[in-house]
């Protein structure tokens, strides 16, 4: 009796571990796949404006350090692909979503470090980027998120750091409004423009193609 109930509380036991590396196991590959701090590299938002306003522009004030033992430089993107110049770092962004995959053609790119300029070990910079917002605010499931990605790397060795900064939307301003608002009746004028003359060329192959009258 005792011999069973020692045997049954073992294979208690040994589910429970079975169970728990399973677990850990589902753990580290959940987070192995996400966005995470580039092993070489850190972000941080300092500031940013007060107001993200719709087709406009937006300033956030990052601060980027090198924690690597190789100096960064600027990355070159050649056919949506990082050419493998060496190590570098490339600023990108996405409002409202984030993207479902981490790909240099989902985010938009931001001009960070200037051509030619290098970020040595141990080194950081502060600097004032300016991103374009898009035309509309989230919609749906969307939130108020700016996704900021800090890339380092060369080729397909790429680490991504991702930071949420939470904003305020903002109405589209007066100007942007008037300006999309002109662009839209001077394309109506030219449509306009392009019937009417269409109209005259139509009147005036039927008036040559009349036949003569004979007396």
């Amino acid at each position: 009796m005792v011999l069973r109930e020692g045997i049954g509380r073992g294979r208690g036991v040994s589910r429970m571990a079975r169970l728990l590396a399973i677990v850990v196991a589902w753990g580290s590959l959940s987070a192995s796949t996400g966005p995470g701090p580039a092993a070489g590299s850190e972000l941080t938002v300092l500031s940013h404006s007060s107001q993200a306003p719709a087709s406009s522009a937006f300033f956030v004030r990052v601060q980027v350090v090198n924690t690597g033992t190789e100096p960064l430089g600027r990355c070159h993107v050649v056919n949506e692909r990082i050419a493998p110049e060496g190590p570098c770092v490339l600023l990108g962004y996405r409002f409202w979503r984030a993207p479902k995959r981490l790909t240099i053609p989902s985010i938009d790119r931001a001009e960070f470090l200037r051509p030619g300029e290098t970020l040595a070990p141990g080194s950081h910079v502060d600097r004032t980027v300016r991103l374009q917002t898009p035309r509309g605010g989230p919609r749906g499931e969307e939130q108020p998120l700016l996704h900021l990605y800090l890339i380092r790397g060369a080729g397909h060795a790429l680490e991504w750091t991702h930071l949420a900064v939470p904003i305020l939307p903002g109405p589209v301003p007066a100007s942007v409004w008037f300006r999309e608002l002109g662009t839209r009746l001077l394309f109506g004028v030219y449509v306009l423009g392009l019937l009417w003359a269409l109209r005259r060329a139509v009147r005036g192959g039927r008036k040559g193609g009349a036949p003569a009258c004979s007396s």
